[in-house]
């Protein structure tokens, strides 16, 4: 029985990593910043930081892959960290329970470990390893976004007219570059 509910609940897993997104609510265009035509400066991992958006399915593979988040958004030092942290964490849950197995005769020390402060801190751990991961990973997309907007979209500049007499004056110009 045990077997067949693992079995089922691997399957339903499997089939949710799978589905498609949903949204919350209905979006007829594209909410990220609409570029005419693709400036001749812009390389293939801007254009790609700039189509990626982050998704509730995404959050799911967070939860199975640590550091997913900022894999996705191209920040693998602290992806490598995140992943490295979570895996340390797991390894030590495992040789909790196995060092609960192993001294189980002793009731202080079984007790201590599975219903006391180890568990705890490991599994918080966890999930404070899994929503910085999601926060900060979708922050840090976004700021690359907003970045590569921003160097090629319009910019102001202050520049000097001349007056009638020849004497310059400050103005605000917009340079625009395509």
């Amino acid at each position: 029985m045990k077997r067949l509910s693992l079995i089922v609940f691997s399957l339903l897993l499997l089939k949710i990593s799978m589905a498609q997104d949903f949204d919350m609510y209905q979006r007829n265009n594209n909410d990220n910043f609409k570029l005419p035509s693709i400036t001749w400066q812009m390389d293939y991992n801007e254009f790609d930081l700039l189509s990626k958006h982050f998704r509730m399915q995404h959050m799911f593979y967070a939860m199975i892959l640590p550091g997913y988040a900022h894999f996705y958004a191209k920040d693998y030092t602290t992806g490598w960290l995140l992943f490295t942290s979570r895996m340390l964490v797991y390894s030590s849950f495992l040789y909790t329970f196995y060092y609960a197995y192993k001294h189980r005769e002793d009731s202080n020390i079984n007790r201590w470990l599975i219903n006391g402060n180890v568990l705890w801190a490991e599994a918080g751990f966890v999930m404070a390893n899994y929503f910085f991961d999601i926060i900060h990973g979708k922050y840090v997309l976004e700021k690359k976004q907003n970045m590569i907007r921003y160097k090629y979209s319009m910019k102001l500049q202050l520049s000097a007219v001349n007056s009638l007499d020849g004497k310059p004056y400050p103005a605000l110009g917009i340079k625009v570059k395509f």
